[in-house]
C-alpha cells in the first residue's frame, strides 16, 4: 500500500522563535500565504482548563471588505458551507472583524492535495498506487454526496452543486484523512448572489459536458468531475489536454479523452468501466448519486481482498514526504508552549459604563464597529497568493505549505477575547476574559467655556456623567460572578454557551470560574453521545456544582446483503457465528466488520466489510473449494491414464475424483498405440468450479 521513501532531506531545523501578535481572541504565529485578497495564518486558540489548538487565520483584506457583493459571495458560501458537517468535508468556522479587518477561522489540516501527490508520483514516473487513488475518490464521493442530499433545518433540498471538484481541492492529512474543500463557487438553492450569463466557473478540465454547454447542472456534473480525479490518479496523466482552452472546451465536451488502460496498462478492467461510467457524456448515462460510485468503488477494493485504510494512505504520505513531515512535527512543538498574553491589571478591574451614559455609547459604538459581524463566510474566491517557499496554494485561496487549511464544524468558540478598546484604526490591543465587562473610558473633561453660565453647565454635566457612571459601576460589582463545577460522564465532553466553547471534560470534572451571576445555559456534546443543556443558577461569590451523564446514541446501522458463490456457506461476523448461511441480509453497526464464510470441501474466505449508516450494500464472494474433480479427455479418445506412469487408472475420457486445488498436483501419462506417450500434471483452475475438464492434443503417426 505504500511507497518508499523518496530522497529527500531528512527533517528540517525547529522553526525559528516565534513572536505572536494578539489578534482578537486568538495568537497569529506566523504567515502561511499572502496574495491580492487575504492573508493566511497559522493561530492558536486557548480555552479553560489550559486547552489550546492551533486553527488557520484568513484575514481578508481592507479593499475586500468594502465590495459589497464579493462579501455577498462571502456569506452565499458560508450558508452553504456551514451547514456540511462531514468527515470529508472542510467546513468554514467562523467570520468576525477586528477593527477595520475581517477574518475566517478554519481549522488547520496538515498534508497535502491531491494534485501535490499526483504531481510527485508522475515526477518518479508511475501513477499513485490503484488502490489508494480508489480510497480517494470513494471518500470524496462520501463527502459530495452528502452535500448533494442535504436538506435545510426546515427539510427543504438545499440542492447543492460543488461545481469545482478537482485534486487541487481534496486534502490528504497526515493521518490519512480526506477533505473536499473550497465550496466558494458552488450552485444552491436559496443564494442570493448569481451566476453572470455566459460566465464559466470552475476549472475546465474537471466541467461536466453541460456544464461546459451552459446548460442547468445538478449532483451529476459533479460525479462526473469525480471520475476525471479518479482517471488521473489512477492513470499519472491529465484526463484533457489541448492547446487552449477553446480545444480543451471541445475535447470536454465530446469526453474525447484515451482510454485509461492505455494510459497506464496496470488499471484493472473494473476500475476502468467505473471511470467511463462516471465521465459518460450523457448525465443519465452516468452514475446517478455519488454514492452510487463510492460503492462500485468499494465493491472493487473488498474483491481485492484487504481494502486499504485511512491508516495506509497515512503511511504513504508520511513516506513520500518525509522532510515536510518532520518539518511540520518540528513546527507544532514550537507552538506548544505559546500563551496568551496576561490581562493587563487596570483593564480587568475597569468596571463596566452604563449603557445611557455618553461615555458608554462611544464605546458601544467602536465595539460594534470592530466586534462580531452578523453572518458566517468562507474562503476566498479565487484569490491569487504569493507563495512562500515550499507553500502551494489553492485556486480556493486554502493554503498548502506541506501543510493545509481546511475549515471544520460551524461551531463558535469562546475563548477568552483579545479586541480593540478603542475606535477603528486603533492598533493597540488589550484582552478581556469571556464574560468581563467592557471597561469604560474615564469621563470627557468639562469643557471651560468663557462665559460663566456656559462653565456651570459644564461642570454640571460632568458631574452628573461621574455619577451615573459610578451607579453602574456599583451595580456591575453588586451582581458578581461565581464558578460552576460539572461533574460529567463520559470524559472528554465539550462544554458550550451559547455555541462559545466553555471546556472539555477531563478526569470527569469541569470548573468554569468567572461567570456573571444570574442563570445560564450550558450544552453538553461528546461524540456518540445525546446532547444535553443544563440550566445553573451562579451566585456572586459562590460555587454551584452539577452532575450529569450522558445517554449514548444509539450505533447507526446499515445492510449488507451477502452472497456466496456456491451459497450454504456459514456466516461468521467479528469471530462470532451468526448461525445464518448465505445468502443472508445483514443488519449491521456502520464501520468495518470482519465476515468469515465457512462451506465444507471449500476453503474458509475471510474479507472486510464496511457498512455504512442507512445504506444498502451487496456484497457476493465465490468460495474456492478445496478438491475437485477434473474430467480428461484426449484427442484422439482412448488414451490409457497412469498415475505416475505404472498404475492405469482407467482410459479417456475418464474423470479424475478429488483433486486437490493447492500442491502437490497428480501427475500422469497418457498412452495410445500409435501416438507418442504425454506426460502431464493435472492443475485445476481456481475459478470455483467443482467440475473440470481438461483436453489434450497426442501426437500420432
Amino acid at each position: 500500500m505504500t511507497s518508499s521513501r523518496a530522497p529527500q532531506p531528512s527533517g528540517g531545523k525547529a522553526p525559528q522563535k516565534i513572536k505572536p501578535v494578539a489578534f482578537g481572541r486568538y495568537l497569529l504565529l506566523d504567515r502561511v500565504a499572502a496574495g491580492g485578497m487575504a492573508e493566511v495564518w497559522r493561530a492558536k486558540q486557548f480555552g479553560a482548563d489550559d486547552f489550546q489548538r492551533i486553527i488557520a487565520i484568513k484575514k481578508i483584506l481592507p479593499h475586500v471588505v468594502e465590495d459589497p457583493e464579493f462579501i455577498q459571495m462571502f456569506k452565499d458560501e458560508a450558508k452553504i458551507t456551514v451547514q456540511l458537517q462531514h468527515a470529508n468535508i472542510g467546513q468554514v468556522y467562523e467570520l468576525n472583524k477586528v477593527d477595520e479587518t475581517f477574518y475566517i477561522a478554519m481549522d488547520y489540516i496538515s498534508g497535502k492535495d491531491a494534485k501535490t501527490l499526483w504531481s510527485y508520483q508522475r515526477q518518479r514516473g508511475e501513477p499513485l498506487p490503484i488502490q489508494l487513488s480508489c480510497l480517494i475518490v470513494q471518500r470524496m464521493c462520501e463527502g459530495l454526496d452528502y452535500a448533494h442530499r442535504k436538506k435545510d433545518n426546515f427539510g427543504v433540498d438545499l440542492r447543492i452543486v460543488h461545481r469545482d471538484v478537482s485534486p487541487q481541492n481534496v486534502l490528504i492529512s497526515w493521518e490519512g484523512e480526506v477533505k473536499v474543500i473550497d465550496f466558494g463557487i458552488a450552485k444552491a438553492a436559496g443564494k442570493s448572489s448569481r451566476t453572470q450569463a455566459g460566465i464559466l466557473k470552475g476549472k475546465f478540465g474537471y466541467m461536466a459536458p453541460e456544464q461546459v454547454r451552459g446548460m442547468p447542472i445538478d449532483q451529476r456534473a459533479d460525479v462526473f468531475a469525480l471520475g476525471v480525479c479518479l482517471y488521473e490518479l489512477v492513470t499519472g496523466e491529465r484526463a484533457f489536454v489541448a492547446e487552449s482552452d477553446f480545444s480543451l472546451l471541445e475535447m470536454v465536451r465530446n469526453v474525447e479523452v484515451k482510454p485509461p488502460s492505455l494510459a497506464n496498462a496496470a488499471v484493472p478492467p473494473e476500475v476502468e468501466r467505473m471511470i467511463y461510467k462516471a465521465m459518460a457524456k450523457e448525465a443519465e448515462d452516468r452514475y446517478q448519486w455519488a454514492s452510487d460510485f463510492s460503492e462500485d468503488i468499494q465493491r472493487y477494493l473488498l474483491m481485492q481482498g484487504r481494502s486499504p485504510s485511512r491508516n495506509d494512505l497515512a503511511e504513504y504520505l508520511k513516506n513520500s514526504f518525509p522532510a515536510d513531515y518532520d518539518r511540520e512535527r518540528l513546527r507544532m512543538e514550537s507552538y506548544r508552549d505559546i500563551e496568551m498574553p496576561e490581562v493587563p491589571p487596570a483593564a480587568a478591574a475597569a468596571p463596566a459604563a452604563p449603557a445611557y451614559a455618553p461615555s458608554a455609547a462611544a464605546v458601544a459604538a467602536a465595539m460594534m464597529e470592530d466586534g462580531a459581524e452578523g453572518g458566517l463566510l468562507s474562503d476566498v474566491d479565487n484569490p491569487t497568493f504569493s507563495q512562500q517557499p515550499g507553500v502551494n496554494v489553492s485556486a480556493g485561496g486554502v493554503a498548502r505549505p506541506g501543510v493545509h487549511v481546511s475549515t471544520p464544524g460551524s461551531r463558535s468558540s469562546a475563548f477568552p477575547e483579545v479586541s480593540s478598546p478603542g475606535r477603528r484604526g486603533n492598533t493597540q490591543t488589550a484582552i478581556r476574559p469571556a464574560g468581563m465587562p467592557i471597561p469604560a473610558p474615564p469621563p470627557p473633561p468639562p469643557v471651560v467655556q468663557k462665559s460663566g453660565l456656559g462653565k456651570v453647565v459644564a461642570i454640571a454635566v460632568a458631574l452628573i456623567l461621574a455619577v451615573v457612571g459610578a451607579a453602574a459601576a456599583g451595580a456591575s460589582l453588586l451582581k458578581g460572578s461565581g464558578t460552576v463545577i460539572l461533574t460529567v460522564q463520559p470524559d472528554g465532553t465539550e462544554v458550550f454557551e451559547d455555541t462559545a466553547l466553555r471546556g472539555v471534560v477531563k478526569g470527569g470534572e469541569l470548573q468554569i470560574p468567572n461567570l456573571p451571576a444570574g442563570v445560564h445555559t450550558l450544552r453538553l456534546v461528546h461524540a456518540g453521545f445525546q446532547k444535553q443543556d443544563v440550566r445553573v443558577t451562579v451566585k456572586r461569590n459562590a460555587t454551584t456544582s452539577e452532575s450529569v451523564r450522558l445517554e449514548r446514541l444509539p450505533d447507526p446501522l446499515g445492510v449488507v446483503q451477502l452472497k456466496s458463490r456456491p451459497g450454504g456457506a456459514a456466516i461468521f461476523l467479528d469471530g462470532a457465528d451468526l448461525k445464518k448461511t448465505t445468502p443472508a441480509e445483514l443488519e449491521l453497526p456502520a464501520g468495518a466488520h470482519d465476515v468469515e464464510l465457512r462451506l465444507n470441501n471449500f476453503k474458509k474466505f475471510e474479507a472486510k466489510l464496511t457498512v455504512e449508516a442507512d445504506k444498502r450494500v451487496p456484497q457476493e464472494f465465490t468460495l474456492r473449494p478445496l478438491r475437485v474433480d477434473v474430467e480428461i479427455r484426449t484427442s484422439p479418445s482412448g488414451a490409457k491414464i497412469l498415475d505416475g506412469g505404472k498404475e492405469v487408472l482407467g482410459t479417456s475420457p475418464w474423470i479424475f475424483k478429488d483433486v486437490p486445488v493447492e500442491p502437490p498436483f497428480p501427475q500422469v501419462t497418457l498412452q495410445r498405440k500409435g501416438c507418442k506417450d504425454y506426460e502431464t500434471t493435472v492443475v485445476p483452475d481456481e475459478n470455483g468450479d467443482l467440475q473440470q475438464t481438461r483436453t489434450y492434443e497426442l501426437k500420432c503417426k
